[in-house]
């Protein structure tokens, strides 16, 4: 069976979509604009030459680019030959878990140190490999649409990442589920998330089964000029692409997702968008709530938009919470994965009698919104006081603090520390002088750090959220006395 006869092949979905509208708009840059049935002779193109380099149903191709073109084009290669397929990060190989046969990478980025790599240089294009008319017969998609295709890893902002896998069914029904989002030609999409990350490929997939048009740029006034309808990205990176600006005219919705934010934040959001949505979900379980805001007569409205997963909150003794009673969440739908790569122990932990527990603190509000309050593996037990780092990290960002980070004294003294980016162009010192300040008049001494200490850069996810694990080991090499 080929490819595109396969039902559940990620690839051949998005070969429907292409035949049924060839020219629709795929990708739009600044310089160019592609249309699906171009992007489709592209991913074909690619998998000839994958094929060439012996790719097949064996392989784990791991991608290192920057370029959406390639990035999306691989993807859905690797589909169309029943290759496995992974985002290439540095500590890939020292993790050992997913195992690549072969690395592509495209000209602007360098080539990976330890490993040998593939060039997509300018003779993968289909100006220069043609790609016969028969060419789907040669494709064999996936031996079975059911085993391991996309590896990922989570976050891991407590501790060491773990790897899970997606089927293509899998990654097929959720870019399916994510239909009310991607309207084919109405919705024009913009990511915030660079195509190195999961957010990215996540949305993409769903965009490009759906008929939807990716807007390749980071520039307001571009999205505006492309009738950009949906942007996503994380808090953090939205907050640095604005930059304090306001777009005017308002573009349609923000999608925000990966970490937590205030209602003052979102209010400021509104300012440039209509609605924000507040995106709840895991590489575990896709998306699986949403909290709608909006601005009614200038105050700030928020909406439950239940998604098509189960999503519980219960007591310690395994009862349901009563609405803004606080405990741990639960979630459940038909394409959350089993449990993760070679780690027995942290999948008898998320994973329970057929629920995944993501480690979320949350309580529902009176109109049925989703709060999440913090994590249980990051509220910091000084002593007997609990303490959520993120009301930390909030308070100590003045103007001046690019970002900041809080955790444990990992020396074993009780206390907090933290770390924060300041801007080029500011003298850290009266800033940070500021930050404890304003920290300790918001939260109170017992929540202010005992030390601050001023980073080039704090160890992120793609998300923005701290990696306090890593900000830990960082800090046991620090001095131990007030700076």
């Amino acid at each position: 069976m080929t490819a595109l006869l396969q039902s559940a092949n990620l690839g051949a979905a998005f070969a429907r979509a292409a035949l049924s509208h060839p020219g629709q708009q795929a990708i739009v840059a600044e310089d160019m604009a592609l249309v699906y049935s171009r992007l489709w002779l592209i991913v074909q193109g690619f998998a000839l030459r994958m094929q060439a380099a012996g790719i097949d149903q064996q392989a784990i191709v791991a991608l290192k680019s920057t370029d959406m073109i390639a990035s999306v084009a691989v993807m859905f290669a690797t589909t169309l030959l029943g290759a496995g397929f992974v985002i290439w990060e540095e500590q890939l190989l020292a993790d050992g878990v997913v195992r690549p046969t072969h690395v592509l990478r495209s000209p602007e980025v360098a080539a990976p140190g330890g490993v040998a790599s593939i060039l997509m240089e300018a003779s993968w294009s289909p100006k220069h490999t043609p790609v016969p008319e028969n060419a789907c017969e040669h494709f064999p998609g996936a031996a079975d649409t059911e085993a391991a295709w996309w590896y990922l890893h989570t976050s891991g902002t407590t501790g060491r990442p773990k790897y899970l896998a997606l089927s293509q069914r899998v990654a097929l029904d959720r870019s399916l589920a994510l239909g009310s989002d991607f309207l084919g030609a109405e919705t024009r999409f913009t990511s915030l998330f660079p195509c190195t990350t999961r957010p990215f490929f996540v949305r993409a997939m769903a965009a490009l089964v759906h008929g939807a048009t990716i807007i390749d740029t980071i520039d307001p006034a571009f999205m505006q000029a492309q009738g950009v309808t949906l942007v996503c990205g994380s808090p953090r990176q939205t907050e640095a692409w604005l930059q304090g600006r306001r777009l005017s005219p308002r573009l349609m919705l923000l999608q925000l997702s990966g970490a937590r934010f205030t209602a003052a934040q979102a209010e400021v959001l509104l300012g440039s968008f209509q609605k924000v949505e507040d995106v709840y979900g895991s590489s575990e379980t896709n998306k699986a709530f949403v909290n709608v805001k909006t601005l009614d007569d200038g105050t700030l409205v928020t909406r439950a938009s239940p998604q098509d997963s189960s999503v519980e909150i219960l007591r310690p003794d395994g009862a349901p919470c009563a609405s803004g009673e606080i405990g741990e969440v639960r979630i459940r739908n038909s394409y959350m994965v089993p449990g993760y790569i070679n780690a027995p122990e942290a999948t008898r932990r998320a994973f329970r009698d057929g629920w995944f527990h993501p480690g979320d603190l949350a309580c529902w509000d009176q109109q049925a919104a989703l709060c999440i309050v913090g994590r249980v593996d990051e509220i910091i037990n000084l002593g007997g006081m609990k303490i959520d780092p993120l009301e930390v990290e909030q308070a100590l960002r003045v103007p001046g603090v690019r970002a900041s980070a809080c955790f444990r004294d990992p020396r074993g003294e009780l206390r907090l520390l933290a770390f924060v980016e300041i801007e080029a162009s500011r003298d850290p010192e009266p800033v940070v002088r500021q930050a404890m300040a304003q920290c300790a008049q918001k939260l109170g001494p017992l929540m202010t750090p005992a030390l601050v200490y001023v980073v080039e850069r704090i160890p992120m996810t793609h998300d923005g959220v701290p990696m306090r694990a890593q900000c830990e080991v960082m800090a046991k090499d620090l001095p131990s006395e007030a700076l």
